[in-house]
């Protein structure tokens, strides 16, 4: 629904990444309700293989879910020549399935998920 970026908090001095409705949804009074939701929705988990969602920051009328961005987070489609060997196939998807499991316990399901939508790090999901 919205798109990431990657910005900066000067005032802890840390990269964040910030996600953003485009305009025409944002301009919908149910669209945006339901983006400050979901952003609730996933600031109410806690586990260690699901972003953190820290604040929802107002900037020039738009409402901004932030979260840490940790280090330089790999998204799914970025992978391998040949994919990915079946030990890291396995280490990644057991750690993706425990955090859906983990939200699912919540009654969070997570509509969209795909390789697009999953960030990976050298040492795991």
């Amino acid at each position: 629904m919205g798109v990431v970026w990657k910005a900066a908090d000067t005032r802890l001095d840390r990269e964040v990444a910030v996600k953003l409705l485009p305009e025409d949804l944002e301009a919908d009074p149910d669209r945006l309700a339901s983006f400050v939701r979901e952003a609730k929705l996933v600031a109410a988990l806690s586990h260690p293989n699901i972003v953190t969602i820290h604040s929802i920051e107002e900037a020039a009328g738009h409402q901004l879910p932030r979260h840490g961005a940790g280090p330089r987070p790999h998204a799914g489609p970025d992978r391998p020549e040949g994919g990915l060997a079946l030990p890291r196939f396995f280490e990644l998807g057991l750690a993706i399935a425990d955090a859906v499991g983990a939200a699912h316990d919540r009654a969070v399901i997570h509509r969209d998920l795909k390789p697009a939508t999953s960030w990976w790090t050298r040492k795991g999901a």
